[in-house]
């Protein structure tokens, strides 16, 4: 999946780029049912790092306010967040373990195998 973080970066920053703010979004989940999509990993440890950085960035900045900094990172959120359902639930949709809209037995047997 390293393969993909270039791209993955340029789409989260041009999405932020032409930002519009998006008043009670409501942020559901991505759709993984058996949860071995690997860009569920892959999001969660870009989101970190991509948190990480734009905290240092906003640190850099002396005269910044708290709302600022605080609607920056609610706007770097909504972006990743935006992007990293529609990612999964892409991969997810060609998931050989559940054929779309039928629980498979599958995708269940692989979950509860995971979480042991």
């Amino acid at each position: 999946m390293s393969y993909r973080i270039p791209e993955i970066c340029d789409e989260v920053l041009e999405r932020l780029r032409f930002y519009q703010p998006i008043e009670n979004l409501e942020l559901n989940e991505p759709a993984c049912p058996c949860a071995l999509n690997p860009m569920l990993d892959f999001f969660e440890t870009g989101e970190a790092a991509m948190t990480e950085g734009m905290l240092r960035a906003l640190k850099s900045v002396p005269d910044l306010s708290m709302t600022d900094r605080s609607e920056s990172l609610k706007e770097l959120y909504q972006v990743l967040h935006h992007l990293r359902v529609q990612e999964i639930d892409l991969l997810c949709s060609v998931c050989q373990l559940h054929p779309a809209g039928k629980p498979n037995p599958l995708c269940q047997l692989a979950a509860s195998a995971r979480s042991r």
